[in-house]
């Protein structure tokens, strides 16, 4: 009957304390620990996000520099920092993140794919690396604008002087027989402009670099005249260019197009 009736014996005798059985645990230590933990895995899903973000960009600037008004302020260089140094800081929350959590209970997916997201933006900076070394003026060109009238040179004689004013000394024509590829070519020495016409755009590519070359060393051999001053600019087309000073082929940009560079 004792064992039926007996409702003291789990209970403690009186003056005595209960003592845990297992190891003692410190429920707010426990909690901040995993509110930080959880905190520090948002910041790197965060940064692994942002970083792929940023290499994306570099590459559209890499591959299309022209085609992004947005980025025009940005340069290659800042982007793939940025893309570089937001991957770095994921991989170190996340890293930081997993030893947080280590033998607690919990996902760590998070952690984990913050670590795949810098990869992948590090691959993408390394790509856009690769890009920019290979094509330095980007793989997608603009399109630029070609309105020339190379069939008809007394016509193009007068577009230039609309910009440049009339050339007083008249137009002096330049042999091409012994330059094939080289449709005509012209020059006026009172407003200090010249102009080559080409049967084709292989034509322009082949000639251009040496017509600026020659320009570039005859402004050199004369700069002690006044005729070789100046802030000389080259005009390039499909198939066709022009020399002079930067005010002229500037002017001479907005009727034909083309594209404005240095003699360099």
């Amino acid at each position: 009957m004792q064992e039926e009736y007996d409702f003291f014996d789990d209970r403690q005798p009186a003056g005595t304390t209960s003592q845990p059985s297992g190891p003692r645990h410190h429920p707010d230590a426990s909690s901040r620990s995993g509110a930080l933990a959880v905190w520090t895995r948002r910041c790197a899903g965060l940064s692994g996000l942002l970083a792929v973000a940023a290499s994306l960009l570099a590459v559209a600037k890499a591959v299309a520099p022209h085609a992004w008004k947005a980025l025009n302020g940005y340069s290659l260089h800042v982007l793939v920092t940025l893309g570089v140094a937001l991957a770095a800081l994921a991989i170190v929350l996340a890293v930081t993140c997993k030893v947080a959590m280590r033998g607690k209970p919990g996902r760590h997916s998070s952690g984990s794919g913050a670590i795949v997201a810098a990869i992948c933006a590090l691959m993408l900076v390394g790509g856009s690396i690769l890009v920019s070394s290979t094509f330095p003026q980007g793989i997608i060109q603009p399109a630029v604008v070609d309105k020339a009238p190379i069939a008809n040179i007394e016509k193009m004689e007068k577009d230039v002087e609309q910009g440049s004013g009339t050339c007083s000394g008249g137009w002096q024509e330049i042999s091409t027989a012994d330059h094939p590829g080289v449709g005509s070519a012209a020059v006026c020495k009172a407003t200090r402009i010249a102009f080559v016409t080409f049967d084709s755009r292989t034509a322009t590519a082949m000639y251009k670099s040496a017509v600026a070359s020659k320009v570039k060393d005859l402004v050199s051999e004369y700069s002690g005249t006044s005729e070789a001053q100046g802030d000389w600019r080259i005009l390039v087309g499909e198939r066709w260019m022009a020399v002079g000073q930067k005010s002229d082929m500037t002017a001479l940009q907005k009727r034909w197009g083309g594209t404005l560079g240095t003699m360099d």
